[in-house]
């Protein structure tokens, strides 16, 4: 074999091995961005459990419980309760209170278990629903006529010209930076948060509504809980004071409602977070509906008795009970289906096909 064979050979070996290393690269690109864009739905099964046990006295327990309903980005289905006692389940617009009693004996134990089972899209998502002239009238908490609010409008306007839903939160996202710890702030309003130029998910939300409130662009601070990022078929545990809760924004893009979540757009590719669901967001409904339905049962357990413990947390209850009660309550979620891979399996099938079928051209 001459050098010049030698060299030739050494060159087709190189270009050969690029080509199967950008193939490699190309398609693992393709089937991670296929699992994180395309459409798929996450089905999940929840479980809550509460506990009582009575050391002392005889009396009625009572359990109030707040549990999500079915939305415009959100199925939640086969609920049942398993509980000896009396049952009552009352609708509201976002959420359904469950109202349990029974009396208990000293020495007893009366457990409620609560299941159901939610399912939440993956990709864009966006619907109709009316829109109100609250939505834009100054409230507490919504100061849009505040200086502060002035200045922060006019450095989103520039030369007058009129800004789109998704370029007023773009500047929030931009504007707010997380803090390094959750717990360094806790509820700050829209002016602290400004202030500071820190939030979490709830003063980034009330930021960015009161901006929209301005603006005269209609939206809400939507409060929920995030479902955990766990394996198909694994289980995550849910703790009584543990708050997974969450914080977001519904906002009228064009003709249509759709999401916003400015402050996971700091963790999250900033453009995933607006117009579209992550199959992990699981809506309560707007904040002061969420939190009139969590007073109702809270006075409600207070007036059946002494209130043992209450929470507006991830899980959401109030129980009471006679004197010498003690309660536990917490639960689990398992992933039980995940369409994303799904999508990644068939990708990588048809990426595979086609290598196979075009492996000449790649090696030769």
């Amino acid at each position: 074999m001459s050098p010049n064979t030698s060299i030739i050979s050494n060159k087709q070996f190189l270009w050969s091995g690029f080509k199967v290393l950008f193939v490699i690269a190309f398609s693992t690109l393709i089937i991670f961005a296929t699992y994180l864009w395309f459409p798929a739905n996450l089905h999940y099964r929840v479980s809550e459990k509460y506990t009582f046990y009575s050391w002392e006295d005889s009396g009625l327990v009572s359990l109030g419980v707040v549990l999500p309903k079915t939305g415009p980005y959100q199925l939640v289905k086969d609920i049942v309760v398993t509980w000896p006692g009396l049952q009552e389940r009352i609708e509201k617009p976002n959420v359904e209170l469950l109202k349990l009693t029974i009396d208990i004996e000293p020495g007893e134990i009366k457990e409620a278990l609560i299941e159901y089972q939610v399912i939440l899209p993956q990709g864009k998502e966006s619907w109709d629903a009316p829109r109100l002239a609250s939505q834009l009238s100054p409230k507490r908490g919504f100061d849009i006529d505040h200086p502060i609010i002035l200045e922060l409008v006019s450095q989103v306007y520039e030369k007058g010209v009129e800004k789109s839903a998704l370029d007023i939160y773009n500047f929030t996202v931009q504007y707010l930076e997380r803090p390094i710890r959750a717990e360094e702030i806790s509820s700050f309003s829209y002016y602290e948060a400004y202030l500071l130029g820190i939030g979490n998910c709830l003063e980034s939300a009330r930021l960015l509504v009161t901006l929209y409130m301005a603006t005269g662009i209609h939206s809400r601070v939507i409060v929920g809980n995030t479902m955990p990022d766990i394996p198909l078929g694994s289980t995550e545990i849910i703790l009584a004071d543990e708050y997974w809760g969450h914080a977001w924004v519904e906002v009228t893009s064009g003709d249509r409602w759709t999401l916003a979540d400015p402050s996971w757009a700091a963790e999250f590719p900033q453009a995933s977070q607006f117009g579209r669901n992550d199959g992990r967001h699981l809506s309560f409904g707007e904040i002061i509906q969420e939190q009139l339905a969590f007073y109702e049962i809270y006075f409600w357990a207070a007036d059946n008795g002494t209130l043992i413990d209450a929470k507006n947390a991830y899980l959401r209850y109030a129980a009471s009970g006679p004197g010498g009660t003690s309660f536990q309550a917490g639960g689990e979620i398992k992933m039980i289906w995940d369409g994303r891979l799904m999508n990644a399996v068939i990708v990588w099938l048809i990426v595979t096909f086609l290598v196979y079928k075009f492996r000449k051209y790649i090696i030769s």
